[in-house]
């Protein structure tokens, strides 16, 4: 079973402090029948800060690699929430 995937219960205090410990990508917690859409835009608001923050870390040099895929991945997925309001 995937991480995050099928969860009953969900640590919402781990999710918080770092959505991606608790699911395995944003599409996973979208698809999360146990969370509300305001917990789903928390947990992806705060997904997309910490994405951000790697993203320009990684821009000015102080982390390797590339986040931009993620950072897309839960705009995206911010975006398709928001916008059936």
């Amino acid at each position: 079973m995937a991480k995050g995937k099928k969860r009953n219960k969900i640590d919402m205090a781990q999710a918080r402090l770092d959505p991606g410990s608790v699911f395995a990508s944003p599409k996973d917690l979208l698809e999360n029948h146990a969370l509300s859409r305001e917990e789903k835009i928390d947990l992806l608001e705060r997904w997309k800060y910490d994405a951000q923050e790697v993203s320009n870390a990684t821009a000015e040099g102080m982390m390797a690699g590339d986040n931009g895929d993620l950072l897309r991945r839960v705009s995206l997925a911010l975006g398709k929430l928001k916008e059936e309001s």
